[in-house]
């Protein structure tokens, strides 16, 4: 009896290691990803995951942006919450150029928290370009985010990052044409017609007849003063 007790002992012995080595061993996972968009809302632009210079959303100064960032869990190879990514956060600080168009934060912390297989989560958020921003400024927003494996482990850490650059185009303000002063035109003024010479000049011998002719009126009233002087005295 002793060795038939020792015999299934050893027998469920075994049984026992080959249950706990065959049981399935649930790996947790997760897969994050994010990605960041960027929209021009006040020109109506198209969504677009611009990450360079060469594709930058051209945008202008006081423009309304907005900004969508989309973290995904594609994690896992079956439906199982074992592979849902937990404790994820979002973190986006805002660089110089753009401002919140509600609030004056300048970072943006969005707890998202639990995130299950094959499902993502969506966040927007509504900036404005600096009106003083000049031509030819590049922006890069840089939004990031992190999350954890359901079992904590350290090999399954999630985290990423993705930016959206914009470029800042300013307006050229066209130029009226110039349009040259218009000089006024004087009146015409008729010619000046001088009058006609009704006397000849005196030419010849009119020339002396006038001298002459005082002459003459001269001696003439000097003759009769030296005849009155004489008569006055033989009246005496």
């Amino acid at each position: 009896m002793k060795s038939s007790i020792k015999l299934l002992t050893s027998v469920g012995t075994g049984i026992a290691m080959t249950a706990l080595v065959a049981a399935p061993v649930f790996a947790c996972t997760p897969k994050g990803t994010i990605i960041k968009y960027v929209t021009d809302v006040t020109t109506g632009s198209k969504m677009v995951d611009a990450n360079t210079t060469a594709d930058a959303l051209e945008v202008h100064p006081g423009d309304i942006l907005t900004y969508t960032v989309v973290i995904n869990n594609a994690g896992g190879t079956t439906k199982d919450d074992a592979d849902a990514m937990i404790e994820t956060v979002m973190t986006d600080t805002l660089p110089a150029g753009i401002t919140l168009t509600a609030g004056t934060a300048t970072t943006i912390n969005e707890n998202i928290g639990r995130i299950s297989e094959k499902s993502k989560v969506t966040k927007t958020y509504s900036v404005k370009v600096s009106a003083d921003a000049k031509d030819g400024d590049v922006i890069n927003n840089k939004a990031c985010f992190t999350g954890e494996a359901t079992n904590h482990d350290k090999n399954q850490h999630q985290a990423g990052c993705d930016v959206a650059v914009i470029k800042v185009k300013v307006p050229v303000t066209p130029t009226p044409p110039v349009t040259p002063p218009v000089t006024p035109t004087p009146p015409v003024t008729p010619p000046q017609v001088e009058a006609a010479t009704t006397s000849l000049p005196n030419t010849g011998a009119g020339s002396w007849f006038v001298p002459a002719g005082i002459a003459g009126s001269l001696g003439y009233a000097g003759n009769m003063l030296r005849l009155k002087r004489r008569a006055a005295k033989q009246n005496r």
